[in-house]
């Protein structure tokens, strides 16, 4: 029996981007969705996690007519599961089910299952996020260039990471005409940007070269912003996706120790990985590069190499903790990333909160603006001199410049 509505819980992280998952599952059981990630959604209020009333006057608007018992769907990643289960013990009278599909991880996060799950084995050609509550936010946004519209051209990892729950998961292509109808729609929309949430876009040049030839056609600035191998980047790839307005592009790259590399099944070398970033820093405006602490192995000193190297290579830097997998249970909200993100088990956690405090201040988010990198670019004129600093400098005049123009 197919469920009457599906849930997107406060996951306490991103806000910007609707869970792209549900969009698809909507798609497939014209099913609405309830978004209590964002405050001042359609739901009223104005404050994120909504009213069970608040909940319910949404379900019969978009439920009329059915008569099929309610049943309660939950896609969601792992950092937020406790708070999916305080909502299900709050609302024991729905049947609450967890859903996962080919889009069993992304961006190191597994979706869990739980009681009874529900597995979709293909989704359908195209998401709708019409069905969110939070449409109406999410449409204003993007009309205003405020956020970018996320998508995927492709689903999966083929890779062994051992830290990632998306390893070894396959790697399927979107076809042409899937990706260039999404586009097509969303600019019909009023939509300004995008941001392709891949993990993993350039496993092939070939697919690369199909995406930059589709924005090509559109005009639209696009941003890649964590889903490129440096190993996998090449001249031609990289040129196509700048000449298609591809201006952001952010790499996985952990670690800058050969010996750690090695050990978490990376695939790549730091030579691999310098030559990548070398290719990226001459063909996009912002390149960004994202460091795991306390990778099992690892150490402070390695760690702390790790910083003074990326801050060398004059990259924006998101730092985020290793957690052991054992530990990412259902009542862990916070991963990897966040506010309540803790330090894991593999050296002492003081030292490792140092370094994630020191690489606050290098990063640029979407909310940041030049005062709030002031520290950090001070930080690396002080700690790495003029070069580094400039680099970083330079991006920061790039961004702004672009975000006044878009």
């Amino acid at each position: 029996m197919k469920p009457d509505m599906l849930l997107y819980p406060d996951q306490g992280g991103y806000r910007d981007v609707p869970c792209i998952m549900l969009g698809y599952l909507s798609a497939k059981w014209d099913a609405p969705v309830i978004d209590m990630n964002l405050p001042g959604t359609s739901l009223e209020g104005g404050k994120r996690g909504s009213t069970v009333a608040a909940m319910m006057s949404f379900l019969q608007m978009h439920t009329a007519g059915r008569v099929e018992p309610l049943h309660v769907a939950v896609a969601v990643q792992s950092r937020s599961w406790g708070n999916v289960a305080k909502l299900a013990q709050e609302h024991g009278e729905w049947r609450w089910h967890s859903v996962t599909s080919p889009i069993q991880g992304m961006c190191c996060y597994k979706y869990l299952d739980w009681r009874n799950n529900i597995h979709v084995e293909k989704l359908p050609d195209q998401p709708r996020y019409d069905r969110f509550s939070s449409y109406s936010h999410f449409l204003g946004r993007w009309r205003s260039g405020e956020w970018p519209y996320a998508m995927n051209t492709t689903w999966g990892c083929p890779y062994k990471c051992t830290y990632c729950a998306a390893r070894q998961t396959g790697w399927n292509r979107r076809s042409e005409d899937a990706i260039h109808k999404e586009i097509c729609t969303a600019t019909n929309l009023g939509v300004r940007s995008f941001s392709i949430l891949d993990d993993c876009l350039n496993v092939t040049e070939k697919h690369v070269l199909m995406v930059s030839d589709i924005f090509s056609r559109f005009g639209k600035e696009w941003s890649c912003v964590n889903g490129l191998r440096a190993d996998t980047l090449t001249e031609a790839g990289a040129y196509a996706m700048s000449r298609s307005g591809c201006r952001t592009v952010g790499f996985g790259i952990e670690t800058s120790n050969e010996d750690l590399l090695q050990d978490i099944k990376k695939g790549e070398t730091i030579e691999d990985i310098e030559r990548g970033l070398a290719i990226a820093r001459n063909n996009f405006d912002s390149v960004s590069g994202y460091l795991i602490l306390g990778l099992p192995g690892s150490s402070y000193d390695v760690d702390a190499a790790t910083m003074d190297w990326a801050v060398d290579q004059g990259i924006y830097l998101h730092v985020s903790f290793w957690v052991p997998e054992d530990e990412a249970g259902t009542q862990k909200d916070s991963l990897f990333y966040g506010e309540g993100a803790v330090p894991g088990p593999t050296y002492d956690q003081t030292q490792m909160q140092s370094l994630m405090n020191a690489g606050a201040g290098l990063a640029w988010g979407s909310k940041r603006d030049m005062r709030a990198n002031l520290k950090g670019r001070w930080r690396a004129l002080s700690q790495h001199g003029p070069r580094a600093a400039g680099r970083l400098i330079r991006m920061d005049f790039k961004k702004a410049w672009r975000k006044a123009v878009r």
